[in-house]
């Protein structure tokens, strides 16, 4: 599958890089991923207003979440990597109850398969999410440590501040 669902487990919510940075730090790189995406999602080629998403490994051996690098991606391809947020703003009434079907054609359009393909992929995505955040992940964002504006931070009590 070329477009997949990626939920993030409780323990790692609002815990990235992003969130570590300041608006023009993030930006920057924003900008470096787009340039060198060709300013077109790396999903589905559309061009348009991109977001820059974080591709992450997870080691459960080790219970380690460690940052990957990034990916320049459409709305519709980026709110389906985060469909449990979807779902969050469809029930606060952020997004309209019908979004769900328009990012299941996305789905569908990208992946070249059936709405039944596309609801054998959510139900697999939960149930991975629900035993991935029964654990209490690790963030590593050691290689980005320079990105970050507040070089006396450590990383291990990054989080711990918010």
């Amino acid at each position: 599958m070329k477009l997949e669902i990626e939920l993030v487990p409780k323990s790692s919510w609002y815990r990235n890089l992003r969130s570590g940075l300041s608006r023009d730090e993030w930006n920057n790189i924003r900008k470096e991923v787009y340039k060198k995406a060709g300013h077109k999602c790396e999903i589905c080629k559309l061009q348009g207003k991109l977001f820059c998403h974080e591709l992450w490994n997870y080691d459960e051996t080790r219970d380690m979440q460690k940052l990957m690098g990034f990916q320049a991606l459409c709305e519709k391809c980026h709110y389906i990597k985060h469909l449990g947020l979807v779902n969050v703003k469809i029930a606060s009434c952020e997004l309209p109850n019908n979004f769900i079907d328009i990012l299941t054609d996305h789905f569908c359009k990208v992946n070249n398969c059936s709405k039944e393909d596309f609801k054998a992929h959510e139900e697999s995505s939960y149930k991975k999410w629900i035993n991935m955040s029964k654990k209490n992940w690790t963030v590593e964002l050691t290689a980005w440590k320079n990105r970050m504006h507040n070089k006396q931070k450590t990383l291990e009590n990054f989080y711990e501040d918010k």
